[in-house]
């Protein structure tokens, strides 16, 4: 663009006049930059949001990229690209998505799925065709891990639109169809999503076990502080550090204390003015720590307090299966290998009946399918790939119904306490045993 790059701006029509002016390339092929557009870009981004009907929200620069190169190509050119799969699911490839399948030039998908095209590339794969003529179907191609074909489909392109991507066998698409039909969406029973902390030096914030004997005397300025690591499937597990957290309880409200009053507490004050010079540095969404909390040691986010002070369930935001527990009073890291929390608003159902259904097989599938997948099979399980989630809801007139919940209560009962008792081999097998109980025949009934 001109107004960005001046003389240096490449024009098309002039670098490639003939080919432009017989309609453009035959074929446009390439690797684009996975990278994210707001990170990576500065003066551009204004020209990008403005001339890219893809590049909405935090648009990654690829997106651009397959627009321009199905743009200068000629009526029945054709187009190929290895991009992100990601692409499929996440909220910011909407418009991206909107874009293909409303021009119906996607001939076929080849998706890698887990397997690592790139060794030092965190995301996964896949490579998307196009021809530029209306198509009325396209073939989707998945790979194994020996890049070996292991499933054909044949998809009618007016069933691609704006919402997310999935490419199942029939007999699995009709699973999660009913799935979907099965209730309401979690959203509608949710009073919020809890995003936790965000320290913005975690190295100097959160500390380790064999850290904590230094602040002796002043234990109660640290709080146990959990991470994705911590939340496992009906358990809170492994070490838990603490955080320093200057912060006194008011009205049901955070109030971070005063430095006159943190100053007495001389071992962590110390501490944190030692590492003042770093945080100072902390930056976040284009404020310092004094600007968002109030002073230079503050948190540079922290949820409400009634967000870590209700039971709620809790999740690892990036998980490779179900792992929703329950939880009270602890705090927890936001971002990518944090935590998010589900709080649930008054409704007559128990909310161990909840935690059961998330934890089970279908509702697993549902979100496995729903959201995109990361390095090592993880997927998101944020609140974008949370909150659709079919719910079904109990309708306890009916003495059926009301006995699939209590069952399903009286097993995440016990499956709890399991837990907390004992981690020998022998509970630990009983605990599968249930967890298979649910998983299985209630969840399905309920479902």
């Amino acid at each position: 663009d001109e107004s960005v790059a001046g003389a240096k701006a490449f024009r098309w029509e002039q670098e490639f006049k003939d080919v432009m002016n017989k309609g453009g390339f035959d074929v446009v092929i390439g690797n684009p930059p996975w990278l994210m557009a707001g990170y990576h870009v500065g003066n551009e981004l204004k020209h990008l949001h403005t001339n890219y009907i893809s590049a909405k929200g935090k648009f990654d620069l690829y997106y651009c990229f397959i627009e321009k190169s199905i743009f200068l190509l000629n009526t029945n050119g054709y187009f190929g690209m290895i991009v992100p799969n990601k692409f499929f699911h996440t909220k910011a490839a909407t418009s991206l998505r909107d874009f293909l399948a409303t021009s119906e030039y996607v001939t076929q998908i080849i998706d890698f799925g887990y397997e690592k095209i790139f060794g030092d590339a965190t995301n996964y794969s896949g490579i998307l065709f196009a021809r530029k003529s209306k198509n009325q179907s396209l073939v989707y191609l998945k790979m194994d891990a020996n890049l070996n074909q292991s499933l054909e489909l044949a998809i009618e392109t007016n069933r691609l639109n704006k919402s997310l991507w999935n490419f199942h066998k029939t007999d699995v698409e009709q699973i999660l169809i009913k799935i979907k039909k099965a209730g309401e969406p979690l959203k509608e029973i949710v009073s919020r999503f809890g995003t936790g902390v965000q320290t913005g030096s975690d190295k100097i914030f959160i500390l380790k076990r064999d850290k904590i004997s230094e602040f002796k005397g002043e234990k109660n300025l640290l709080k146990a502080i959990l991470k994705g690591k911590n939340v496992r499937k009906y358990h809170l597990n492994g070490v838990i550090d603490k955080v320093i957290f200057p912060y006194d309880v008011v009205q049901n409200t955070f109030k971070i204390m005063e430095e006159k009053i943190f100053k007495k507490y001389k071992r962590t004050y110390n501490y944190l003015s030692s590492n003042k010079t770093i945080l100072n540095r902390r930056i976040w969404f284009g404020k310092n720590a004094k600007q968002l909390s109030g002073e230079w040691y503050g948190l540079m986010y922290l949820d409400s307090y009634k967000t870590f002070e209700s039971q709620h369930i809790l999740t690892p935001s990036l998980s490779n299966e179900s792992n929703f527990c329950l939880d009270f009073g602890n705090l927890f890291v936001t971002g990518t290998a944090g935590v998010t929390s589900i709080i649930i608003k008054n409704i007559k159902e128990n909310i161990k009946y909840l935690l059961g259904l998330l934890n089970s097989n279908l509702i697993n599938l549902y979100i496995i399918s729903n959201s995109p997948v990361f390095q090592g099979g993880y997927h998101k399980f944020s609140a974008n790939y949370l909150k659709n989630i079919p719910i079904r809801r109990i309708n306890f007139s009916l003495q059926e119904e009301k006995e699939l919940h209590d069952e399903m209560v009286k097993l995440v009962d016990s499956i709890s306490v399991k837990y907390q008792q004992s981690n020998e081999i022998r509970d630990q097998f009983n605990i599968k045993r249930m967890e298979e109980k649910i998983k299985g025949s209630s969840s399905s009934n309920l479902l």
